[in-house]
């Protein structure tokens, strides 16, 4: 049974064989859509022995009349992701040894486990319909940064009926390169006509200012941007841990020492998108800010993320801009962060005879505890929002002065933590999620000045 949340007047049908799935759809005016008949997506890891289909592509689309038709062509392309991997620091105490010297202390041994991911994408290559078609031309040598192909070119095609064949009205080229980490860099794209002269251009300019690191670097906060804590050797935060010995005595010891994954505003915004220029002269500013939220004690706190804090839009160089800030209610933090949901605890007995006892018994007990990058809750929730904002003020200016402003509020309603069966102490919390009753428009009110 296919439930949708939230609700739409949709028609879903599943289709099911060993080895099979797929889906069609019917919208409520009467379109037909097909996905993942033949064309799936698959990814996996060096940790799995499965390749899970992790997407169904959209094969065709059939307009309620049946007049119309939309078919969707992809090239598919399997490569591996750069290296990642697992920190995880482990921890031994409250070892007792009653017969034999079974369990010996470990008071925060690092370690790091590799893995790679592998995946099997779907490039769309060709979508076709009455009249006419669209082509994606992929980039001939990979990418820089990874073993993948980039896009070059869209080209738009016209079907001529006279001559039964597909002519060029139009492509779109795009102008790329690198930042000084080796990411790929969109510069500029080209609108072109039929004879390749250029129509249109626009162009993007970035922060360079701050840099982003190597893929690999451990340097990010703890939602994986980055924090320019280049001395990170671990993804482990800085973690005080309790330690108690057999004896029932207890101190505390720090461990993955001077790892920081707090959120940097400067260094989150390495390489951002700043300008866009028009192919008219203008051109447009983006200003950003870092996702903030109110702690349980109505503390401002950072979270991983930007929000938008201004867009001016000039239609020249010099010309006075038109103005877009914004102000936001206060922020709820849509995740749950503790150090409690680093450690996955488990206490050990071991049973033996130890070659001497008189049948088996619990010869020794011990408490480990491993503490690892990433915690058993994901803390980028369905919707995608690490902050939700309730309420947001946008402010209209004319470069000098505002002239007016909208408010917009939106509905939202916080995940749920169930703790039912014990699933908190087992360190695997169940999040209720709530998603689908978050971001929906309840009101919008316009004000002049």
């Amino acid at each position: 049974r296919i439930i949708k949340v939230p609700y739409s007047p949709v028609k879903i049908v599943k289709y099911y064989t060993p080895g099979t799935l797929y889906f069609d759809i019917t919208d409520e005016t009467g379109n037909f859509y097909r996905f993942g008949q033949n064309i799936r997506e698959q990814a996996t890891n060096t940790m799995e022995t499965t390749s899970p289909v992790t997407a169904w592509m959209l094969e065709k689309i059939i307009s309620q009349s049946g007049k119309d038709t939309v078919t969707f062509t992809y090239t598919s392309e399997s490569y591996s992701l750069p290296g990642y991997g697992i920190d995880q620091v482990v921890f031994r105490d409250r070892v007792q040894n009653f017969y034999c010297n079974k369990y010996s202390e470990l008071l925060g041994y690092g370690s790091y486990i590799s893995f790679s991911s592998f995946i099997t994408d779907q490039k769309p290559s060709e979508i076709k319909y009455n009249g006419g078609k669209v082509v994606f031309v992929k980039s001939v040598a990979n990418r820089q940064d990874f073993s993948s192909k980039k896009l070059d070119t869209i080209k738009i095609y016209n079907f001529n009926y006279v001559s039964n064949a597909y002519k060029l009205i139009r492509k779109i080229v795009f102008h790329t390169s690198y930042f000084s980490s080796t990411r790929l860099k969109l510069d500029s794209l080209s609108m072109m006509d039929n004879n390749g002269v250029t129509v249109e251009k626009y162009r993007f300019a970035y922060n360079v200012s701050t840099n982003l690191p190597a893929v690999n670097s451990k340097a990010q906060d703890y939602w994986g941007f980055y924090n320019g804590r280049t001395s990170n050797t671990s993804l482990v935060p800085e973690t005080v841990v309790l330690y108690e010995n057999g004896s029932g005595g207890s101190s505390n010891v720090t461990i993955s020492s001077g790892n920081n994954r707090d959120c940097d505003s400067t260094y989150m915004q390495a390489n951002i998108l700043t300008r866009i220029y028009y192919p008219s002269g203008g051109f447009s500013e983006f200003e950003y800010q870092t996702n903030k939220y109110l702690n349980d004690q109505a503390q401002v706190k950072q979270a991983g993320g930007l929000r938008i804090k201004s867009i001016k839009s000039y239609e020249s160089s010099g010309s006075v801009p038109v103005t877009y800030n914004y102000i936001y209610g206060p922020g709820r933090a849509n995740f749950l962060l503790s150090n409690y949901y680093f450690v996955i605890s488990q206490d050990h007995r071991f049973y033996s005879d130890c070659g001497y006892l008189n049948g088996s018994a619990v010869v020794a007990t011990m408490r480990e505890r491993v503490y690892r990058s990433f915690p058993s809750i994901d803390l980028i929730p369905f919707d995608g929002s690490i902050v939700v904002y309730p309420r947001v003020t946008e402010y209209v200016g004319n470069g000098t002065s505002d002239i007016g402003k909208t408010v917009y509020k939106y509905m939202d309603h916080a995940d749920g933590l169930n703790s039912t069966m014990g699933v908190v102490t087992s360190r695997s919390p169940v999040i209720e999620s709530y998603a689908d009753q978050r971001g929906h428009l309840l009101e919008k009110a316009d004000f002049k000045n």
